[in-house]
């Protein structure tokens, strides 16, 4: 392995290889990740391009997943208005097929999204969960909400400043300009885009960097 990587993440370690990705599963979450790969889930979304193809070996007491390694990633900040609709359908087909399959997904976040030969692509097996609570509130719903909606909500309005400012505050946990938990209503969508045409008008008026003003 040429470097290794720890994400939060209670279902193993991530070793980040040259051609390869292994997770190395912990000990109380193996019968967990076992049974997801026995159910066929995995099958079905590498059959479909869905999930790099994956592999379930057993060393003596130590459960791991080899996964293929999908070379480059962007982040979602740097996507087209394109790129985030493909990726936000592709999240949403990828939970209706877990769903058959008696699971989830229990985050919903663009970080777990890769783009390879113009195709999204979802990477993230530790965020793949029973479904237990059958509502859509109670798992990963208001992630959907602030990573991908309301992003392409303003975006879809010209507001593409206002998406792409929004989708960094999220993945810096600050909500909207500073913001903290800031709630996905209808009034807030109409405020947000309010504020941005504010915003827009100030930059026309006096030629000022929107990037200045946080």
């Amino acid at each position: 392995m040429n470097r290794i990587t720890q994400y939060i993440d209670p279902v193993g370690k991530v070793y980040i290889g040259k051609d390869i990705v292994v997770r190395k599963i912990s000990a109380g979450h193996a019968n967990q990740v076992k049974a997801i790969i026995h159910s066929g889930l995995t099958h079905k979304l590498v059959e479909k391009k869905l999930f790099p193809q994956t592999t379930l070996k057993q060393v003596k007491n130590v459960t791991l997943l080899i996964h293929r390694k999908i070379k480059y990633c962007s982040e979602p900040e740097e996507w087209s208005f394109e790129m985030l609709k493909d990726a936000a359908l592709m999240m949403l087909e990828v939970d209706k097929i877990a769903r058959s399959y008696g699971y989830t997904l229990k985050d919903f976040h663009s970080d777990n999204v890769c783009f390879e030969h113009a195709r999204p692509i979802f990477f993230d097996f530790g965020s793949i969960t029973k479904d237990e609570n059958k509502c859509l509130f109670n798992t990963y719903y208001p992630e959907f909400l602030h990573r991908f909606f309301l992003p392409l909500y303003l975006w879809s309005k010209g507001d593409e400043y206002a998406a792409v400012s929004f989708m960094l505050d999220e993945t810096k946990e600050r909500r909207f300009f500073g913001v903290k938990k800031l709630k996905c209503t209808a009034f807030n969508v109409r405020l947000i885009a309010f504020i941005t045409r504010v915003l827009r008008f100030v930059k026309r008026r006096f030629k000022i960097n929107l990037g200045q003003i946080r």
